[in-house]
This record gives structure tokens, C-alpha cells and sequence, in this order.
């Protein structure tokens, strides 16, 4: 069974990564669109900026969380393991 948790763990956490960029790719799209459309050529590029910092800052958020569980998760199961063992 661990062999099939770490597969599943290892993917999701590629995907969390993937997630990030993506983020940030869209986050420049939309402030591009916004940017172009209120202050031409300088906005687009600008919003285009702004844009993909804050969707990086969105997804790195969302990425710490799903790390933060994930060690919660271990450092739950190595507890679990220290308390389970007899006494010596």
C-alpha cells in the first residue's frame, strides 16, 4: 500500500507544481487583456506583469498549503508509529 500512496503523492505533487505555473500564465493573460484595454500598448505590458506576479503569488499559495498538509500527514503517521510501538 505505501508503494501506491507515495506514487499517488508523488503525482499530486507535480501536479501542484504544474498548478503554479499555470497560475501565473493566467494571471499574466488576464492582467494583459485588463492592462490592454484600459491603457493600450504600456498597460498591456504592465498589466501583463502585475498580473502573472499575482497569479504566482496565488498559486504558491494554494502549493504551501497542499505541502503543509502533506508534511502534517507524515509527521502524523511517524507519531503514529513511534506511539504504537511497545515498551521497552
Amino acid at each position: 500500500m505505501e508503494g501506491f500512496r507515495g506514487f499517488i503523492i508523488r503525482t499530486a505533487e507535480m501536479f501542484v507544481l504544474i498548478l503554479v505555473v499555470v497560475a501565473a500564465l493566467g494571471g499574466a493573460m488576464s492582467g494583459w487583456g485588463s492592462g490592454a484595454m484600459s491603457g493600450g500598448a504600456l498597460g498591456g505590458i504592465l498589466g501583463l506583469v502585475i498580473g502573472g506576479a499575482i497569479g504566482f503569488v496565488f498559486g504558491c499559495v494554494g502549493a504551501a498549503y497542499f505541502f503543509l498538509f502533506l508534511e502534517i500527514a507524515q509527521n502524523t503517521r511517524a507519531m503514529r508509529r513511534y506511539y504504537e510501538q511497545p515498551p521497552q
